[in-house]
């Protein structure tokens, strides 16, 4: 029984040292103030992605918002891209309830969990500390849960239409297995933008588009990102555009 109630004592002496150290090393609330630094990313429920992904929310260092709204509340239905602007003290509230919901404190399960399992993310990425963690549905606290949906929800932003002005535009031939019936309004117009879908396909081939041929891009990819199609002579393309920026994957001067 002595030898019982040692162990068990020094099991709490451990965990209390563990919860101290974790509240010892929580960070400030302060960061990069540059347009060009991501402060905070969340993501939730995102098991296959490609080019024409957006994460769903995205905040940077002088305050910028960008959340991904989707058409009633599905996550593969049409989407508008909002963005909005915070000020330094709305951002450090948001920064401290990530502090106080013990993101940064240490944690005895990995921060890095199977791609398959994730249902929400983080990355918080601050002065002095920076982090990156995904939680699956059943163990994110009510905290981080609250955070998210307020996050991908705009933060309590004045939000207007995010109107890209560059992309970068690639395609590749559509396949059933891809989106089943290949079918679509969509008829690239060849002649007016001087080129053919069967040109730019693959990434290594695309081609920088603004104006005219970024609008009606923008418009298909977001009306079914997960599957938009267009016709070029005679064949079905899926196309890929990507923001500078704005999008997860990277143009290739970016």
């Amino acid at each position: 029984m002595k030898y019982k109630t040692i162990i068990i004592l020094g099991l709490v002496i451990i965990a209390g040292m563990i919860w101290l150290f974790s509240l010892l090393s929580r960070p400030e609330a302060k960061w990069d103030p540059s347009p060009d630094t991501l402060i905070i990313e969340a993501t939730q429920n995102r098991f296959e992605i490609d080019y024409n992904y957006i994460p769903d929310a995205r905040l940077w260092g002088n305050g910028r918002i960008v959340w991904v709204e989707y058409e009633n509340d599905s996550l593969y239905g049409k989407r508008r891209i909002m963005e909005g602007q915070l000020t330094p003290a709305e951002m450090k509230d948001i920064i401290n309830r990530f502090i106080e919901a013990g993101f940064f404190d240490r944690r005895l399960s990995s921060d890095f969990l199977s791609a398959g399992l994730v249902s929400t993310s983080f990355t918080v990425n601050l002065l002095n500390d920076s982090r990156f963690r995904g939680y699956e549905s059943h163990e994110i606290s009510e905290e981080l849960r609250q955070l998210s949906d307020y996050l991908m929800g705009g933060a309590g932003a004045e939000g207007v239409e995010f109107v890209p002005t560059r992309g970068f535009l690639t395609a590749y031939l559509a396949r059933e297995t891809d989106c089943g019936k290949l079918e679509t309004k969509y008829q690239w117009p060849n002649e007016s933008f001087g080129y053919d879908l069967e040109e730019i396909q693959e990434y290594k081939n695309g081609v920088w588009v603004e104006g005219d041929e970024l609008a009606f891009a923008w418009q298909i990819v977001n009306e079914n990102p997960y599957c938009p199609l267009v016709e070029s002579d005679g064949a079905v393309y899926m196309i890929f555009l990507i923001i500078p920026k704005l999008s997860y994957f990277k143009s290739p001067v970016e």
